[in-house]
């Protein structure tokens, strides 16, 4: 079963802070404690799980160009991953606030 893109992410980051000895706590979260080094790496393994097929990504004329382009997919990557770095509560100091649906 494919993954989420969320819980991809998150164990990617999870892993790679293990593995350089950080934790998430005291007032740290995930983005104050991946450094540039640690970005590209999560970057490199979620590329590459991409290209695996273990992450899901919709079937799309433009994704199926990012799987095809080392470029276009890096770059949608670092959104990817910087969105989560925010958003997921697990990785962020606070609980993201939802905006109202009108």
């Amino acid at each position: 079963m494919k993954k989420s893109q969320k819980q991809a992410t998150y164990e990617v980051v999870m892993a790679l802070l293990e593995k350089s000895g950080k934790k998430l706590g005291n007032g740290k979260n995930a983005m104050q404690l991946m450094d540039t080094e640690l970005l590209y790496e999560a970057k490199e393994r979620l590329m590459r799980m991409f290209k695996q097929g273990k992450v899901r990504l919709k079937e799309t004329e433009t994704n199926e160009a990012k799987l095809d382009d080392d470029k276009l997919l890096a770059r949608y990557v670092y959104g990817l991953i910087f969105n989560w770095l925010r958003k997921d509560e697990r990785l962020s100091s606070k609980k993201t606030i939802r905006r109202p649906k009108f």
